[in-house]
């Protein structure tokens, strides 16, 4: 459950890149072309298969393409299961804690169609691959409205650039 939850906390979190400013035309954050490319997130094994999601991101809009696997390592070709796509509104900075270290995220708000997800998102840029995480949204902070957005970084769970 938790990492259903954690899915869709990343789904969320990718769709509302804003800029720094408060508007997502603009390009302004520093967010906006650390997030671009391509993210995998890690194989979650299930008893005789697994599943794997990527975002790619290209500007203020991203895909987000789900994968299964019939290994518990995500290394066969694996099938897609479905493919969506979105677009991202990237708030500004605000400072979060990733652990104990305290950090400088970004809110999004992402978008699928009918549906947007309220997040914090983090690139570490220091990190060979780099990482990004999103909001911790176990508990209250669910990320599904603005008042329910996650307030720290979820630290057990990353995406890498590929």
């Amino acid at each position: 459950m938790r990492r259903a939850k954690q899915l869709l906390s990343a789904s969320t979190l990718i769709v509302t890149l804003a800029a720094c400013g408060g508007s997502s035309s603009g390009g302004g954050s520093p967010l906006e072309p650390q997030i671009q490319g391509t993210w995998l997130s890690a194989c979650q094994a299930a008893p005789a298969s697994s599943e794997r999601l990527a975002f790619t991101f290209s500007g203020l809009g991203f895909s987000r393409m789900r994968r299964t696997y019939a290994n518990v390592t995500c290394t066969e070709p694996g099938t897609v299961l479905s493919t969506e796509a979105g677009s991202i509104v990237i708030g500004a900075r605000v400072t979060v804690s990733l652990g104990s270290t305290p950090v400088t995220a970004y809110p999004i708000d992402a978008t699928l169609v009918g549906w947007t997800a309220y997040d914090l998102a983090y690139v570490d840029t220091i990190a060979s691959p780099n990482r990004l995480y999103l909001g911790d949204s176990s508990g209250v902070n669910t990320g599904n409205t603005p008042a329910t957005r996650p307030t720290r970084l979820d630290d057990t769970s990353f995406w890498v650039k590929q």
